[in-house]
C-alpha cells in the first residue's frame, strides 16, 4: 500500500557521545496550554485510512493491559493482573504466555517494562525488582538473564537498539553520583555510555504514568521524551548518531517551588499552574503526547510531514466524519498506531464484538494511518 505506514496506538488503557541539554533542537513547536490556547480540530479522516478488529484469543484472560508491542506481525500484551507478556499472532490467536514469576535466574518478580527485538521477535523483561532483564523468545522459551547488578536503584523503560545493546531510561530523581536519564548498556548488561545526564538543579519528574517512554520508528530509530522544563525530544538511530529533533515551546513554566517537592501532590497541583506530561509515543509520522495543565488533560497530535499541531481536551474535540468511533485518545505503537477498545458500554465496541464476535478479552482495534 504505497505511501501508507502502519502504526499501533493503545487508547483508553489507559545516542554515539554523551549530550548536553544546551544542544540545540532541529525543530520548534510551539504550544499554548493557557485558557483561549486553540488549534485546529483534528479529524480522524485526516490521520486514519481504516480500522480492523483482532479478537484476543480467550485461552489466556486479560484484565489489565498496561502496555502494547507490535512486531513482524504478532502482538505483545503486558498485562498487570497476571504480571506477564502474552503474545498472540495477526488474527490474536495465542503464542505464548509469559508469566514466569519467581526469583530464580530464569524468573522475574516484577515487570517494570518490556521491550521486543525487531529482528527477532525475542521478549526483553526489565525486572526492576531483580535488577536484571529476562529474554524469552517470541514462544515464550526461557533464553537467559542479563545481571545489570544493582548498577541502578529504580528504572522506568528499556529498549534494544538494532546493534542488540539497551537504553535505559531512569528517573530523574535517581541519587547516584553519576545522575543519568539515559544509559546505553551492551547485550551483557555493562554500561557503555551515557546518553543524556540529569542536572542537580532539576529534580522534577519526567514522563509520568505510564510504563512506556520509548518509541520505535521504522527505520529503526528509537525516540525518548524529555523533561517538562525543557520539552527535548530525543533520536538515537541505527547506525548510533544522537540527534534532538524537537522542542516543544509552551507558554506555562514549572516553578522552583515544584521543582523542588520531586513529587505532584495534590495540594501543589491545586495551587500551582504547572504542567507535566502524562504520555509520549512518536510514530513515522506524528508526535503525540499528553500535557495537564491546571488538571485538565490535553492531548497534542503533531503532524510532522505538514508541521501542524492539534490539540485535544476530550474525545468530543475530534471529527469522526467516517464514524471509526474509537474511544479515548490514540497511543502509539512502533511506526505505526492501534488502540485498544475496553468498555463494552461504547457503539465503538458493540460494532467491534459484533465483528470479531463474543469475547471475554479487550478487542485490539489496528488502525492504518494514511
Amino acid at each position: 500500500m504505497t505511501g501508507v505506514k502502519k502504526c499501533l496506538l493503545a487508547a483508553g488503557l489507559i545516542m554515539v557521545c554523551s549530550v548536553c541539554w544546551a544542544q540545540k533542537a532541529e525543530k520548534e513547536i510551539s504550544l499554548s496550554l493557557k485558557a483561549g490556547g486553540r488549534s485546529d480540530r483534528l479529524s480522524w479522516s485526516d490521520m486514519i485510512e481504516s480500522v480492523r478488529y483482532v479478537r484476543v484469543d480467550d485461552s489466556v484472560l486479560l484484565g489489565n493491559i498496561q502496555d502494547i508491542k507490535y512486531a513482524d506481525g504478532y502482538f505483545y500484551l503486558l498485562d498487570r493482573s497476571t504480571v506477564g507478556v502474552v503474545v498472540v499472532d495477526g488474527n490474536g490467536h495465542l503464542v505464548a504466555d509469559i508469566s514466569g514469576r519467581g526469583r530464580a535466574n530464569n524468573e522475574f518478580v516484577s515487570i517494570m517494562a518490556f521491550d521486543v527485538d525487531p529482528a527477532n521477535g525475542d521478549v526483553h523483561i526489565l525486572d526492576a525488582a531483580s535488577s536484571k532483564i529476562v529474554v524469552y523468545s517470541r514462544e515464550g522459551k526461557y533464553l537467559r538473564t542479563v545481571p545489570l547488578n544493582n548498577m541502578y536503584s529504580s528504572f522506568r523503560d528499556i529498549a534494544v537498539t538494532t546493534k542488540g545493546t539497551y537504553l535505559l531510561y531512569l528517573p530523574t530523581w535517581t541519587k547516584e553520583k553519576s545522575r543519568a536519564a539515559l544509559d546505553e548498556l551492551d547485550g551483557k548488561g555493562k554500561k557503555i555510555r551515557t546518553l543524556v545526564k540529569n542536572t542537580d538543579s532539576y529534580k522534577w519528574s519526567t514522563i509520568m504514568g505510564q510504563s512506556r517512554y520509548f518509541s520505535r520508528l521504522s527505520d529503526g530509530s528509537i525516540t525518548l521524551a524529555g523533561r517538562e522544563d525543557r520539552d527535548l525530544f530525543f533520536r538515537l538511530d541505527p547506525s548510533g548518531v544522537f540527534t534532538v529533533p524537537y522542542h516543544v515551546s509552551v507558554d506555562v513554566k514549572v516553578p522552583n517551588s515544584v521543582k523542588r517537592s520531586w513529587k505532584p501532590t495534590p495540594e501543589i497541583m491545586k495551587n500551582h499552574d504547572y504542567y507535566y506530561k502524562l504520555i509520549y509515543h512518536e510514530t513515522d509520522h506524528w508526535l503525540i503526547f499528553f500535557m495537564v495543565y491546571q488538571q485538565v488533560v490535553k492531548c497534542c497530535y503533531y503532524d510532522k510531514r505538514v508541521d501542524k499541531l492539534y490539540v485535544v481536551k476530550s474525545p468530543a474535540d475530534i471529527a469522526d466524519p467516517d464514524g471509526y468511533g474509537l474511544n479515548g485518545f490514540l497511543r502509539g505503537c512502533g511506526s505505526s498506531l492501534l488502540t485498544m477498545l475496553s468498555d463494552p458500554d461504547t457503539p465503538a465496541y458493540k460494532r467491534a464484538a459484533k465483528e470479531v464476535g463474543k469475547t471475554d478479552n479487550p478487542i485490539i482495534a489496528v488502525v492504518t494511518t494514511k
